[in-house]
């Protein structure tokens, strides 16, 4: 492992993997925080300084001021394997043990650490709104012992009156449409924001 000029690096054009602008800035608040975690992290580069590994980190630390990042240099790699390691490098094979993150972690903490607060169990799956759902007088709570589905998450469901239900969807649209995000991490930003102004 060496370190180059962040600003000799090659963003590499066939990286697949996005990153949204919220999610960014969280990247570039954490290697500003804590920039040591790059040492233990670092860029991987091929023999002319092309990223293989850490596109976003190498994004983000220039975003962030630094000078100069640690790298591994990944020699004699044929054009396959350049390919596959961009691929599983960034697949995550491994899941979360929700209920020790709840215990022994602080969420806040969690949250400044990169984890979106719909990352601690509750589905987004009731985000695809049917417009023909009736109103209800009041918030209907979620079953005691809800299913939890192989991937940690738990399905609730909101029964809103027409009025409210319509200001959540025009607000979650306008959203999606200028931090261009998914429905479900629009619904989070508003429930981040709110726990932002407690």
């Amino acid at each position: 492992m060496k370190k180059v000029n962040v600003k000799d690096l090659v963003p590499n054009d066939k990286n697949p993997r996005l990153i949204k602008e919220h999610k960014f800035k969280k990247l570039v608040a954490s290697i500003k925080e804590f920039p040591e975690m790059l040492e233990l992290r670092p860029i991987v580069i091929d023999d002319n300084n092309v990223v293989l590994g850490g596109n976003m980190r190498m994004r983000a630390a220039q975003e962030a001021g630094l000078d100069k990042v640690p790298v591994i240099i990944a020699t004699d790699l044929s054009e396959e394997q350049r390919k596959q390691f961009i691929i599983k490098d960034n697949q995550s094979y491994g899941e979360w043990d929700w209920d020790l993150l709840a215990d022994e972690r602080q969420q806040d903490a969690l949250i400044d650490w990169g984890f979106e607060p719909y990352n601690f169990g509750a589905s987004t799956d009731f985000l695809d709104m049917d417009e023909e759902t009736e109103p209800a007088d009041e918030l209907q709570p979620a079953p005691e012992k809800p299913k939890i589905t192989d991937d940690g998450y738990v399905r609730y469901e909101i029964i809103l009156r027409e009025e409210s239900k319509q200001l959540v969807v025009e607000t979650l649209a306008k959203i999606r449409k200028e931090e261009n995000v998914t429905l479900a991490e629009a619904f989070m930003i508003i429930i981040h924001d709110f726990n932002a102004r407690q």
